[in-house]
């Protein structure tokens, strides 16, 4: 029988990191004079520094920021090479004129609504975003993608 008060879900603040990521744990240690003695180019790094040392503090600021990179699920190696030195150069962080911006936003925005839009709820299934309080309009079925219509689905917030 289910829990009839089941315990809340933890906030980000109550998670524990993960032990694997710890620096301490590894064997040897990782520490900084092992750090600048790890030439850069023996791990495959694009962003700028010649050792391990030098390359950690943009390698942190690349990867561990706001923006999310998944690119281990591409099957292509020169794919997945190749993303990762436009990621760590940052190539793709060059900043752009508010006109571009715009212009970017418009084209992405096109697409989406043009020829990705009978995606969207499709995705957001596997999230259960259908349950959620703030969706109506959405009828739950055996087979979500029948006769459901974007025009009937709004949010209340």
């Amino acid at each position: 029988m289910p829990d009839p008060d089941p315990a809340p879900a933890p906030d980000s603040s109550q998670l524990l990191p993960d032990p694997a990521l710890d620096p301490d744990r590894l064997i040897p240690q990782l520490t900084p004079e092992l750090q600048s003695r790890i030439p850069a180019q023996l791990l495959r790094l694009y962003v700028e520094g010649d050792t391990l040392a030098a390359a950690l503090p943009r390698l942190r600021e690349t990867y561990c920021g706001t923006i999310a990179y998944e690119i281990e699920h591409i099957a292509s190696h020169e794919e997945r090479v190749w993303l990762r030195q436009v990621i760590e150069s940052w190539q793709h962080r060059a900043p752009l004129a508010p006109e571009e911006r715009k212009r970017l936003l418009r084209q992405f925005e096109k697409r989406l609504y043009d020829d990705e839009v009978h995606f969207i709820m499709g995705f957001q299934w596997h999230r259960i975003v259908p349950h959620l309080a703030k969706v109506h309009g959405w009828t739950i079925t055996p087979s979500h993608f029948l006769n459901q219509q974007l025009d009937t689905v709004w949010l209340s917030e």
